[in-house]
């Protein structure tokens, strides 16, 4: 089955708990959410702008009140506080950054939804955000002098 997305170039996704998904829209720099009706995708926010550039990834957090996503023309993520019904607000346009130029290449969220990364491929690096009660980001910690070329991440 086929469902035309909610915004253009439909790009990265993830799932909440309740088995809804979030897709980020690089065109646009959007980020929609869906639920499902059987097999078909319902749409609930349809396309909300990060007002940055290229958000390319997206991650939910485990108890699924916020999602974000990874903006690699802004090298920025951003924050999305997601309500009951799975409806997306956007909160901060950048929540946190890679520094200027650095990208964001891909971003993920430990199992815990305490720790949020993202990959930095054009510094190369990983930098890693400690995500409080609220869904904001404050750095912890980053890893440089990744090969170049590095892509990819996952978390646990």
């Amino acid at each position: 089955m086929v469902t035309a997305s909610a915004g253009i170039t439909p790009f990265g996704f993830a799932f909440d708990r309740r088995n809804r998904i979030f897709v980020s829209e690089a065109n646009q720099s959007t980020l929609s959410s869906y639920r499902f009706n059987g097999a078909t995708p319902m749409v609930i926010s349809a396309a909300v702008p990060t007002e940055q550039a290229a958000a390319c990834w997206a991650a939910v957090t485990p108890n699924g009140r916020y999602a974000y996503t990874g903006n690699a023309g802004t090298s920025s993520v951003s924050l999305f506080a997601i309500d009951r019904l799975g409806r997306a607000t956007l909160v901060a346009a950048a929540a946190a950054s890679t520094g200027s130029n650095g990208g964001a290449g891909d971003i993920a969220l430990a199992a815990h939804g305490r720790t949020l990364s993202i990959l930095a491929p054009r510094t190369p690096a990983i930098f890693s955000f400690e995500v409080a009660a609220d869904g904001t980001l404050t750095p912890t910690a980053s890893v440089t002098g990744l090969p170049a070329g590095s892509v990819g991440l996952a978390a646990n």
